[in-house]
């Protein structure tokens, strides 16, 4: 990201599940290479629905701020887990 205080709506196309937590109001989580963790978006700013754009294939949308040029985004279903927590 380049231009500062970039908005953007971004979509997942082909998460092929029926039944999913973002229905319920789940949210992604996003990890930035300025902040120190995972962070959880705001619950119910992800839309989870079947797109006849997309051969009727299920897409996750959800809006986001790049609020800081030259900063690295990195986005997840849920929180990372690693050998290390065992």
């Amino acid at each position: 990201c380049t231009a500062p205080a970039t908005r953007a709506l971004l979509h997942v196309v082909g998460y092929s599940k029926t039944k999913s937590l973002f229905r319920d109001g789940m949210a992604p989580i996003v990890r930035s290479s300025a902040a120190a963790g995972w962070e959880r978006m705001p619950s119910g700013s992800a839309y989870f629905y079947r797109s006849p754009r997309h051969g009727q294939r299920y897409v996750l949308s959800f809006p986001f701020f790049f609020d800081s040029p030259g900063t690295t985004y990195a986005f997840a279903y849920c929180y990372p887990y690693t050998y290390s927590y065992l």
